[in-house]
C-alpha cells in the first residue's frame, strides 16, 4: 500500500511538471494556436463532449493536456521504477 501511494504521488507530481514543461515550449504553443490542432484534435472532442463556447473549449484543451501529461508521467515513472527495481534486485545477488 505504501509503495502504491508513493507511486501515485510521484505520477501526480510529474504530471504537473510535464504539463508546465510541455505548455512552455514554443512548438506546442504554436501548435495549439494553429487551425490544424483545432480542426484535427479539438473539434471532434468538442462535438463528442457537446461543447458550446470558449470557456468549455478551454476546459477541454486543458483536460487534454493534463491527460497527455499524466500518460507521459505514468510511462516515465513506470520506466524509472522498473529500472531502479532491476538495479536493486541485481545488486542483492
Amino acid at each position: 500500500m505504501k509503495k502504491a501511494l508513493i507511486y501515485i504521488g510521484l505520477v501526480l507530481v510529474m504530471t504537473l511538471s510535464f504539463t508546465f514543461g510541455v505548455m512552455r515550449t514554443s512548438i506546442v504553443y504554436k501548435w495549439f494556436a494553429s487551425d490544424l490542432a483545432h480542426d484535427f484534435i479539438f473539434m471532434p472532442l468538442y462535438k463528442a463532449l457537446d461543447s458550446y463556447g470558449c470557456e468549455t473549449h478551454l476546459d477541454i484543451m486543458l483536460g487534454t493536456v493534463l491527460m497527455i501529461s499524466f500518460i507521459l508521467s505514468l510511462i516515465f515513472i513506470t520506466t524509472c521504477w522498473a529500472m531502479i527495481s532491476r538495479l536493486r534486485h541485481t545488486n542483492h545477488h
